[in-house]
């Protein structure tokens, strides 16, 4: 949440009933409790990685995040891997924990949940901006926070993730089961800021590469923040390519357009168009709207169809971008004229910006495609202009200037206008 610009976190009540009911939901008809509890924020391995569930804690006593990836892997079935590291831990700063891993996270189980929430519930609210959980990748090398190996129905909750060379969390699809890799989730997680989520860290890559996954959900407690990723923050698929379908991103909402464009956040909180009418015409659509941004000329508009009833709306009235249609670039005055190919009536229409240094914009409010009949008269108004009395006849107009008071014969002079522009009175 947000106040005059800042944020304003979930009171302590608040997000330890969150995170409860977190640990009670990832386990679903599986358990309530968790079979892996990770008590250290060492990276360290026993047993050669050759450990299972059974094993643990091993030698030393204490389960690492990547012990309990490994046992996980290892052990059949969905497992929870859940947090309670002590207050004592040398790398708790007295708001959260930090795990600094040697190399990247990779889980190839099915139906594994880590609910970094659950460090919040075993000691406390001790960081009211975000989770308790970081994992950074500054010295991890050249690779991803968190790979889901051709791994479904996963859950990672609770985690802020920064500073790796590559993506913070990858999902890798491939092989014979392509087209069933689906079902992860990434819920509640910080992606490329700091453990406040207001300072932009990144990750070398994406913050998060997906394929048929969700990002987010309808619960405050879901939403994700991700900023400051070199590439993307969230880098999908196309539709019709290896695993392309069925990514869902939710729970971010809109950020409405301020005047002038002013303001400044992830991808500059560029200004969404403002479309106002979209015309179907024998072979072409053509679309109107306004951009308003510091300098229009230099922002690129794409524009795109929705067909109903499938895909149709988002929930937000804002996009999807189903089928692309079309870019075109204002004109000074930030008014956008797009004569693009023609869709049916009824089609949604929405829209993006993109300014020159490829920030782009949230997804315009959609509008719908209306059919304008041929030969239809246009509605019959009267402007006032310099002394003039006209009377608009669809695109062309006849203009009769008022007889003089003049001995000589009145002269009629008529003049024609393909288009006038003038206040209707």
């Amino acid at each position: 949440m947000w106040s005059n610009g800042a944020p304003v976190p979930f009171s302590r009540a608040a997000r330890l009933g969150l995170a409860f009911i977190a640990t009670l939901a990832v386990g679903g008809a599986h358990s309530t409790a968790p079979d892996i509890v990770v008590n250290t924020t060492s990276d360290v391995v026993d047993l050669a990685g050759s450990q299972q569930l059974g094993d643990l804690s091993g030698p030393d006593g204490v389960v690492s995040l990547r012990e309990a990836i490994i046992a996980a892997n290892r052990t059949p079935g969905p497992q929870v891997i859940a947090f309670q590291i002590p207050v004592s831990d040398p790398r708790f700063d007295g708001a959260v924990f930090t795990i600094t891993p040697q190399a990247g996270l990779t889980l190839s189980d099915d139906g594994t949940t880590i609910d970094g929430a659950t460090q919040t519930a075993f000691t406390g609210d001790s960081n009211p901006w975000g989770p308790e959980i970081v994992l950074d990748g500054s010295v991890a090398g050249y690779s991803d926070g968190v790979t889901l190996n051709n791994s479904s129905h996963n859950t990672i909750r609770g985690l802020v993730i920064h500073s790796f060379k590559h993506v913070a969390i990858q999902f890798i699809i491939g092989g014979a089961e392509i087209g069933s890799r689906d079902g992860n989730r990434v819920v509640g997680c910080d992606l490329g800021t700091d453990a406040t989520g207001t300072v932009a860290l990144g990750n070398g890559g994406e913050g998060v590469a997906l394929n048929g996954n969700v990002i987010g959900g309808p619960d405050p407690a879901d939403r994700n923040v991700i900023a400051g990723d070199t590439l993307a923050e969230i880098q999908v698929s196309a539709p019709g390519g290896p695993g392309g379908g069925g990514n869902v991103v939710e729970g971010d909402g809109v950020t409405r357009n301020d005047s002038g464009d002013l303001d400044s956040g992830p991808n500059n909180l560029m200004n969404y168009p403002v479309l106002e009418s979209a015309r179907a015409t024998p072979g072409r659509l053509v679309v109107k709207g306004t951009i308003d941004t510091l300098d229009p000329r230099s922002v690129t508009i794409e524009l795109f169809a929705n067909p109903v009833p499938v895909p149709g709306a988002d929930p937000s009235g804002h996009g999807e971008g189903a089928v692309f249609l079309g870019r075109v670039r204002p004109n000074p005055k930030g008014e956008v004229t797009a004569p693009v190919a023609p869709v049916p009536p009824g089609t949604l229409i929405t829209a993006t910006a993109t300014d020159a240094a490829g920030n782009t914009s949230e997804f315009a409010a959609n509008i719908v495609v209306r059919q304008r009949q041929p030969g239809a008269p246009a509605r019959i108004a009267r402007h006032s202009m310099a002394g003039f009395c006209a009377t608009q006849f669809g695109p062309r107009s006849d203009v009769e200037r008022p007889r003089r008071r003049t001995r000589r014969p009145a002269v009629r002079t008529v003049y024609r206008f393909w288009r006038i522009r003038s206040r209707v009175l």
